[in-house]
């Protein structure tokens, strides 16, 4: 059986797959001080999409600052 949910199809099994793990209640904790959970999987991907951005935005500047050198006269001389 193959279910559909907007443009995306989904056999049986990959639904009871999914509702399974949705309904898993694990908790992995460092001496009660710290639960990880489902809720810490996006916690942590949201804050590496956050650094990957910002080094992405550092590399892109610092290309720009580079090409501002004038490099006919190897002065070193912002134009």
């Amino acid at each position: 059986m193959v279910s559909r949910v907007g443009q995306l199809s989904f056999s049986s099994k990959d639904l009871h797959l999914t509702k399974w793990f949705l309904s898993w209640r694990f908790q992995l904790s460092a001496k009660g001080i710290h639960v990880i959970d489902h809720s810490f999987i996006p916690w942590v991907a949201g804050t590496a999409l956050t650094y990957i951005v910002f080094l992405y935005q550092l590399t892109a500047n610092e290309k720009d600052e580079l090409n501002k050198f004038d490099v006919t006269n190897n002065s070193g001389i912002l134009c």
